[in-house]
């Protein structure tokens, strides 16, 4: 066993290095100009609201503006901010960007490292909500950490649930929402040095906060990974690709699911619609797959970030769901031991996942019936 560990571990760095020493003269991977920079929260902050400014140095316009508010699936058509400010003062406390706009009123706390102080989120959602009446308020709480929600000092959980579901509060993270954001406009930036710029922004994110490279995305340090016997160990020993394999391997865990859905669908009496989502894997309140018919729909969804807790639930179009219980057969997708077993079934190694498909099939299909069953009292 330690034999076989070592030997992977040795053949991942031999390709990293390999690889590395090929692109090195010319890409410089591992080299970054943050790092002769000291930067803080403050600096962090200083470079995003420079990039919202449309007024900015980068020369973009409302470039980075719009992509930051289409992200957030707000309207971004014809923007007009009137102010875009780090650390503006409220009395009893600093938004670190404060940004207004033609439409909306909006507060991004950028949350790396300090902990929340006592009612800070709460205070700075009742400025911006106060702020001006006509405009939509948006608290954005960024932190490094996926899933990463206020201190219950910073603001009591129901009331940050209630805002949430108002889409008053969105909590995001670097990984997933800034470096998405930065990804999108490459695409459309004019200046070279700008895009450089961006680019050196998302390689600074990758390997300061989340001690990746870029290169760590790569498909085939990733096929060598999911191929071995110890894959989650070499995950977890060279922090490499986690989010991606997981994503992966997971994607390919529903897709199993709804294949064998679509053949126990046929044991119900009445229509019903498949569907799935696969982009909403990992994250909270976004079903994952279900089945819908004109009243209702029955599936499985998370109950928090990072594919844990996961559960069944039966709901009313347009209503909260008024029946769901854990997936105990498979409820925390990421922990270690679960990804390896899907790592495992994805390789064909282990068919020890079929019988749980059989099982979070038959719960959907029994909730279904359920559903059929009330429709005819």
């Amino acid at each position: 066993m330690v034999r076989n560990f070592l030997e992977n571990v040795n053949t991942i760095f031999c390709y990293q290095n390999k690889m590395l020493a090929h692109v090195k003269a010319k890409l410089a991977p591992e080299f970054s100009l943050f790092d002769h920079i000291n930067y803080g929260e403050l600096t962090i902050s200083s470079i995003i609201r420079g990039l919202l400014d449309p007024n900015g140095t980068h020369g973009q316009g409302n470039l980075f503006l719009c992509e930051f508010l289409k992200l957030l699936d707000l309207d971004y058509a014809d923007v007009k901010p009137s102010i875009i400010r780090c650390e503006w003062s409220i009395g009893n406390g600093r938004i670190d960007i404060f940004i207004v706009t033609d439409k909306y009123c909006i507060a991004i706390e950028n949350k790396l490292w300090a902990k929340d102080q006592k009612g800070q989120v709460k205070d700075y959602l009742e400025y911006i909500k106060n702020y001006n009446k006509d405009k939509k308020p948006l608290l954005i709480y960024l932190t490094i950490e996926e899933g990463r929600e206020p201190d219950k000092d910073s603001i009591e959980p129901n009331l940050l649930e209630t805002e949430k579901c108002s889409k008053n509060v969105r909590i995001e993270d670097y990984y997933n929402f800034i470096t998405s954001w930065l990804k999108q406009c490459i695409a459309h930036i004019e200046a070279e040095n700008v895009r450089w710029y961006i680019k050196e922004i998302i390689n600074f994110i990758y390997k300061d906060f989340y001690k990746e490279l870029f290169m760590y995305d790569n498909k085939e340090i990733q096929t060598i990974i999911m191929k071995t016997d110890n894959a989650i160990e070499l995950i977890e020993q060279l922090n490499v690709g986690k989010k991606n394999i997981t994503r992966e391997v997971c994607i390919y865990f529903v897709e199993q699911i709804h294949r064998q859905l679509e053949e126990k669908m046929k044991e119900l009496s009445t229509k019903w619609n498949i569907g799935v989502n696969k982009d909403s894997l990992g994250c909270k309140w976004k079903e994952i797959i279900w089945l819908e018919n004109e009243q209702e729909y029955v599936g499985i969804d998370f109950d928090t970030h990072n594919y844990k807790n996961c559960y069944f639930f039966r709901q009313e179009h347009n209503k909260k769901p008024y029946d769901y219980y854990w997936c105990d057969c498979f409820r925390n997708w990421s922990d270690s031991n679960n990804l390896q077993k899907l790592i495992d079934y994805k390789n064909e190694k282990s068919k020890e996942l079929d019988n749980v498909i059989i099982e979070i099939c038959d719960n959907i299909i029994n909730l279904a019936t359920k559903c059929e069953e009330k429709s005819i009292k």
